[in-house]
């Protein structure tokens, strides 16, 4: 079955991509979570040819030691050195959840938290961050690439990841490896990805959702704990290693 929200033709080179997986040898996914939500749509797979392969994270996202980059990237967007930024990277569909970001943002109590959003915005999202009172606080950065983004990740204090479903997630796992801490959805596959390196939230919970983003940004040592272990979670995922592995499938 084809995602929602997608027009004919993008259907039906769906459909026919389904078709052709048919004639594999072998399949291969990015998550257990998308390995059984294909079993589970197609019941022609054999489960033994469909293997999970986790991707590789490049090396360019890693912690920043320059202070004075991060200072004028925190100028560049009108970020004073005491805002707390609330990050969150993503495009518009639906189930990147961004409703309930803004919602949950609307709820902190931090004072100089400031909300950080990186991708495209429905008009209804939008309209939501003005019915919410919030506009002031929210910077839209519509288009951000790896070079820029990366500088994004070394100023955000906590990013948000509350979606509804990801095949993989990278964008967590990009933020653990800048140091970044995280607070994410406990839905597939954000929690097999992520293991024990972030806080949880159900995602449809803003209330929930704002207390972790509030934990991080006033608790130092949780800060400290989340920093140290998304960084060893985000060494797990190496390119170099999902290529051997590709490999070794296709030579089997």
């Amino acid at each position: 079955m084809a995602p929602p929200g997608h027009d004919k033709i993008y259907r039906l080179r769906f459909r026919l991509n389904l078709r052709l997986l048919r004639r594999a040898r072998a399949v291969i996914t990015v998550s257990d979570a998308t390995r059984s939500d294909l079993l589970a749509h197609c019941s022609f797979l054999k489960p033994e040819t469909v293997i999970t392969v986790h991707s590789g994270l490049g090396t360019q996202w890693q912690p920043s030691s320059d202070a004075a980059q991060r200072s004028a990237t925190r100028e560049r967007y009108g970020f004073s050195a005491e805002d707390k930024i609330v990050l969150h990277v993503a495009n518009a569909n639906w189930y990147k959840n961004f409703s309930v970001v803004a919602e949950a943002f609307s709820l902190l109590k931090e004072p100089r938290a400031r909300l950080l959003k990186v991708g495209s915005l429905s008009h209804r999202d939008q309209q939501l961050i003005c019915d919410l009172g919030i506009e002031k606080r929210v910077t839209h950065v519509n288009q951000a690439d790896d070079q820029e983004l990366l500088r994004l990740y070394h100023i955000a204090d906590v990013m948000a990841f509350p979606s509804l479903h990801e095949g993989f997630g990278w964008p967590p796992l990009e933020a653990m490896a800048c140091g970044c801490p995280v607070v994410a959805s406990d839905r597939p596959a954000i929690p097999e990805i992520c293991g024990e390196a972030c806080l949880y939230a159900d995602p449809l919970d803003a209330r929930g959702i704002a207390g972790a983003i509030e934990r991080v940004l006033r608790e130092p040592m949780l800060r400290f704990q989340l920093t140290a272990a998304g960084l060893a979670q985000a060494r797990k995922y190496s390119r170099k290693q999902a290529a051997v592995r590709i490999a070794e499938i296709a030579q089997s």
